[in-house]
């Protein structure tokens, strides 16, 4: 309708152009299957249209839960959000934040500053979503001029001005505590990876116990804050810290993806490193081992991560028995928990069982995974 914002109705893993609308479905011109062909939805698009705002935000939400991931269906969830219910202005803002999010895990970073930007012209006065747009936009902005400039003067120099934007975006909202610890979150993490000197790591670590001392700071903020505090500490060689600041996430915000499945993931590749990647398979496994059974009761998430990585290597060494026995042993031994780690040993185990020609036995495996997303009928038509 004139003077309505367009949004995308299909995803944006594969490109989808001269669109025409024909009775009550657009039809358009894709590569997706590999060769160019035309393709359609209804109108409503890939996603469909519930009856309520939460209802809809429920969806999106368990679109950005699924594993394996796909970011591309989860964001046009979010964005499904933001264009059907854009008269509820503060959960569509949040859903555009999520969507611009997974755009920038995704790399797809022109497509996550449009959306930050639509954010801040359309809902200047929407707290803190609005001012949180305007902090992850400056951010993004940085980075784009760090990797333009070559002469290190300039680099600090755009640095510091970042700083300073992202900073007073913070301080004219003082009464939104979720903005001020972003602020701190995201001067930490340029400091870090686009400063990297030994002052600006320590003035790094300062902004990140703000975030981990903030009682208003969410559970997301302070597991990402373990996150690049880890990342400090291995950059100025204090190993001996940084495991425990990874498991710091696991214990306490075990439920905040993706640094939770971060945190697992480099816990393993820290504790297989120093030359282990290229010992034998054996003594891969015997480290990887050691830490399930250390954390089984403790952080059943690592562990479960330690015997999914075991499997793994089984299954690439071509020792698909042993695997099995593995990934089954995730399933019998933990409990479902929605987590990446137990629905990864579910569906490893069905993979291998399908290239086995047991497909039943496969499809039941596929069928428990679904059977635990409470929009499973839609999921199923995605």
């Amino acid at each position: 309708r004139e003077g309505a914002r367009s949004h995308p109705v299909t995803s944006s893993r594969h490109a989808a152009r001269q669109a025409s609308v024909a009775g009550s479905r657009v039809y358009f011109l894709s590569s997706r299957s590999g060769v160019d062909n035309i393709w359609h939805l209804d109108l409503a698009g890939r996603i469909p249209l519930l009856k309520g705002a939460e209802e809809q935000v429920g969806l999106a939400r368990e679109l950005d839960n699924l594993y394996p991931p796909d970011l591309h269906l989860a964001a046009l969830g979010y964005l499904k959000v933001l264009s059907a219910f854009s008269e509820q202005r503060r959960l569509a803002a949040e859903a555009g934040l999520q969507a611009g999010r997974l755009y920038e895990r995704l790399g797809e970073v022109q497509l996550a500053m449009d959306l930050y930007d639509r954010l801040i012209s359309d809902r200047p006065w929407i707290q803190p979503q609005s001012g949180l747009a305007g902090i992850r936009l400056e951010r993004l902005r940085a980075r784009r001029a760090w990797e333009v400039l070559v002469i290190e003067s300039e680099r600090r120099q755009a640095l510091a001005r970042a700083e300073n934007r992202i900073q007073v975006l913070a301080d004219r909202e003082p009464d939104q505590p979720r903005l001020l610890a972003q602020s701190r979150l995201e001067r930490a993490e340029m400091l870090v990876h686009l400063g990297g000197r030994p002052g600006d790591l320590l003035r790094a670590l300062d902004l990140l116990e703000g975030v981990l001392s903030a009682q208003e700071a969410t559970a997301d903020q302070q597991a990402r804050a373990l996150l690049v505090k880890a990342d400090v500490f291995e950059r100025v060689g204090r190993t001996e810290a940084v495991v425990p600041l990874y498991a710091g996430i696991l214990g306490r915000y075990p439920q905040t993806k993706p640094w939770s499945d971060r945190a697992v993931q480099r816990i393993l590749d820290f504790q297989l490193s120093g030359g282990l990647q290229n010992q034998d398979l054996q003594a891969r496994i015997d480290v990887l081992q050691r830490v399930a059974d250390t954390y089984s009761s403790r952080l059943p998430r690592l562990a479960m991560g330690a015997l999914n990585r075991i499997g793994d290597l089984r299954f690439q060494a071509g020792e698909w028995a042993g695997a099995k026995v593995v990934y089954q042993h995730v399933l019998d031994a933990f409990e479902a928990d929605g987590s990446t780690q137990y629905a990864s040993a579910r569906l490893a185990l069905a993979e291998i069982l399908y290239r086995e020609e047991r497909f039943s036995e496969a499809l039941e495996l596929y069928e428990s995974e679904m059977a635990v997303r409470a929009f499973e009928d839609y999921l199923y038509r995605l």
